[in-house]
């Protein structure tokens, strides 16, 4: 196994009913976004979601990342995020994770008289995309999202 050289990432090795895990931690700075998104891809090409579960995953996973360097970090470039990635039998399971003093997941509506002027667009996309969404705020902040597997996926 070799690491990502953009993060201190060891790539996931799966092997057919285990659980396998792994973490990427990155500096909050604009090119960790990309270096999430091709780990993903790479995960994602070797099971058998259709290509629409694929991009949701992308999405909801890309909006978690964006979520915590633009709030939790501030966009401060000394500080940063960890991203476990964890692979079971049965589903995909992604926790971001940021230093931020944490927020209400239901205190961010967006009114249709004003689509442009709301905030929380991405954590509604999360949970329609996803299929459980779970966050906690014990250590920073830590979004959850799972994706559950087909057999054979």
């Amino acid at each position: 196994m070799t690491k990502d050289p953009e993060s201190n990432a060891v790539p996931l090795e799966f092997h057919e009913g285990e659980e396998e895990e792994e973490a990427l931690v990155l500096k909050c700075e604009s090119s960790a976004p990309a270096t999430v998104r091709r780990r993903v891809d790479s995960i994602l090409s070797e099971l058998s979601l259709s290509p629409l579960e694929a991009y949701e995953v992308k999405v909801a996973v890309g909006e978690a990342v964006g979520n915590a360097i633009r709030h939790g970090c501030k966009l401060d470039s000394g500080k940063y995020i960890t991203v476990r990635i964890k692979r079971t039998p049965a589903a995909l399971i992604f926790a971001v994770s940021d230093d931020g003093p944490g927020f209400c997941p239901d205190a961010h509506p967006c009114r249709d008289s004003d689509p442009d002027n709301c905030g929380g667009l991405g954590l509604r996309l999360m949970r329609h995309l996803m299929d459980e969404v779970e966050f906690d705020f014990d250590h920073g902040t830590t979004i959850r999202l799972t994706k559950r597997l087909r057999p054979n996926a």
